[in-house]
């Protein structure tokens, strides 16, 4: 487990952390946290397209929603040129960005944002390093279709809900 990883499970009450979780047919997976009904997956690495969509399918299938934080601060910073925001957009209700990225992961090839409403996908692309309490992390709302699917050479998010404050907010009200 990667200190990135520690960190955000750390920020859930311990109760919450690595919580089992079984099927009637008695397959069990540990879930990252699991908070009313939502089960987090903190991400840190690659992962294949059939694990990402095999997790989803066992955690909605046990009616949870399922809420993934990507670790994507090294493809956004530090000059990479990996992903970049080529338009930053605004209205009166959200702030958004939309973003290229040049070697789009595989691991996205059965899930689209658009389609998947079970499935709440945010990349934290900031390290905090202004407020570190905020860990700063962008939810994906639209991406690139490519097939029936996405490919996320191109994909919108929004700042609607940016920080780790602002997600335990709309969690606990269950508004997500």
């Amino acid at each position: 487990m990667s200190d990135w990883h520690l960190d955000w499970q750390e920020r859930l009450p311990i109760e919450c952390r690595e919580v089992y979780l079984k099927n009637s047919a008695g397959i069990a997976h540990r879930a990252d946290a699991v908070l009313n009904k939502y089960v987090f997956e903190f991400q840190n690495s690659k992962m294949s397209p059939d694990e990402f969509y095999k997790r989803n399918s066992f955690y909605n299938d046990l009616g949870y929603k399922v809420i993934w934080i990507f670790n994507l601060i090294a493809d956004y910073s530090h000059g990479s040129g990996n992903i970049d925001c080529y338009d930053e957009w605004s209205n009166e209700n959200d702030n958004g960005g939309k973003f290229s990225w040049k070697y789009a992961w595989k691991t996205f090839s059965y899930y689209s944002p658009q389609r998947h409403k079970r499935i709440i996908l945010f990349f934290q692309m900031h390290d905090g390093s202004d407020d570190e309490e905020d860990c700063y992390m962008e939810r994906v709302i639209w991406a690139r279709p490519g097939g029936s699917c996405s490919d996320f050479s191109r994909f919108f998010t929004s700042y609607l809900i940016s920080n780790y404050q602002e997600l335990m907010s709309w969690v606990s009200e269950q508004r997500l």
